[in-house]
């Protein structure tokens, strides 16, 4: 049977398809009011938690590398001193015992019995002897002399010098150096990684973001209660993390410095006892070599090498004392005059009354040797540890001094030094 549609029936055969599959085309959804105020919470949420870490990290990083600076200043200022030690001491036993060879030489070698014993002896005394026993311990103490016991301890306290104790301590420091303590503490506040915290939380409150969770929000996908709901456990989250990671940064941070201080200062000790010890060997060879040879010894002075116990910082600038800071009574004491000066105050020295006057911008103070009454713009204080008067140069308590001029003072128990800062 022939099947004819006539127009008639094709319009109604579109109408009817029309009224069916109408329902089913896509329509454009109308956009759900925002709550602006909610929106403008969640904002304020996120730019405060930014503001409060960054501010810490700031924080953070600035006391790491002045940690750094201050160890670095101390390391630099010691090794200078055990540099000129060895270097005087160096040239001392080189003209003492050259001198002794050239005067042996002027008495025995016109006798032929003597010159093989002047050629022994010179052997352990010339510097140009490739094994000779003063030569042994000279590079020793050659800070270029690789393997020697003072390149070891110099090269610790190079930052430059790769897997030195310095370099590994300033590398948790530096925030651009990879793996490095401070450098994973900057990455979770890295707005623009996706990957950090305040990376996250920022796409997440980004209302223009698309499948945040704010645009979720205005897209109508999410009502306000679900958006809040997501959003608070994402600052309760982020929060947590971004604490765990400055903790564990903070606490990397302490056991670095404090494995590096220890590391190097126990370096700087054994290395000063060894030397020490090797000198008296490399004398005690050398000599007992000549009394075999000629049948008597000559005199040479003992090396000495001493580190300050208490270290002085004034504004991040170490200090070299003379006298040394003491302890006494739990209160270190240290030369006036070097502090008092670097604070800006003027030292009038009275012999008669054995008395000092500091005068400064808007503080006097009158202090007495053996008296631990000191007068303050005219009122009495009284002080932990009396003034004392160590080869001629006035011993006060640091921090009566530096407090009396409006300067801040801690005490570094680790590296055992005074920090003043004002």
């Amino acid at each position: 049977m022939k099947l004819i549609i006539t127009n008639k029936s094709l319009l109604t055969f579109l109408a009817a398809f029309v009224v069916l599959f109408g329902a089913t085309l896509p329509v454009h959804a109308e956009v759900p009011e925002i709550n602006t105020a909610f929106v403008k919470q969640v904002e304020q949420v996120y730019d405060q938690l930014e503001k409060q870490y960054k501010n810490l990290y700031e924080n953070d990083l600035r006391q790491a590398v002045d940690d750094f600076d201050r160890f670095m200043a101390i390391s630099a200022s010691e090794r200078s001193y055990f540099e000129n030690v060895l270097k005087e001491d160096k040239q001392y036993l080189v003209n003492l015992l050259q001198e002794d060879y050239r005067s042996l030489n002027d008495i025995w070698s016109s006798q032929p019995l003597y010159k093989p014993r002047l050629t022994e002896y010179s052997k352990h005394v010339m510097t140009n002897s490739a094994n000779g026993t003063l030569k042994a311990y000279l590079n020793q103490i050659d800070k270029t002399y690789t393997t020697g016991l003072y390149w070891k301890y110099h090269n610790e306290i190079d930052p430059a010098y790769s897997t030195s104790l310095m370099w590994k301590y300033k590398n948790q420091v530096n925030p651009n150096y990879a793996t490095g303590a401070m450098n994973r503490y900057a990455s979770m506040l890295d707005t623009k990684d996706r990957q950090s915290v305040l990376g996250k939380l920022r796409y997440e409150i980004d209302i223009e973001a698309e499948q945040s969770t704010m645009w979720k929000y205005s897209q109508g996908q999410l009502s306000v209660i679900e958006a809040k709901s997501r959003m608070d456990n994402l600052f309760v989250n982020g929060t947590k993390q971004l604490q765990t990671t400055r903790d564990i940064a903070i606490s990397l941070l302490k056991n670095v410095r404090q494995d590096t201080v220890e590391g190097i200062t126990k370096l700087r000790d054994d290395t000063a006892r060894d030397l020490i010890r090797l000198r008296q060997d490399t004398l005690e060879k050398i000599l007992r070599e000549r009394e075999i040879q000629f049948g008597s010894r000559i005199e040479a002075a003992s090396l000495s090498i001493s580190f300050d116990p208490i270290h002085v910082l004034v504004n991040n600038k170490l200090l070299q004392l003379e006298p040394s800071p003491m302890l006494v009574e739990g209160n270190t004491l240290v030369p006036l005059r070097a502090i008092a000066e670097r604070l800006g105050a003027k030292v009038t020295w009275n012999q008669e009354e054995q008395s000092v006057t500091l005068s400064g911008k808007n503080t006097d103070i009158y202090l007495q040797i053996g008296s631990r009454q000191a007068w303050v713009n005219g009122a009495a204080v009284e002080l932990e540890a009396a003034p004392q008067l160590i080869d001629w140069v006035t011993m006060v308590p640091v921090r009566f001094v530096s407090e009396s001029f409006d300067a801040d003072v801690k005490w570094d128990s680790l590296m055992r030094t005074v920090i003043i800062t004002r």
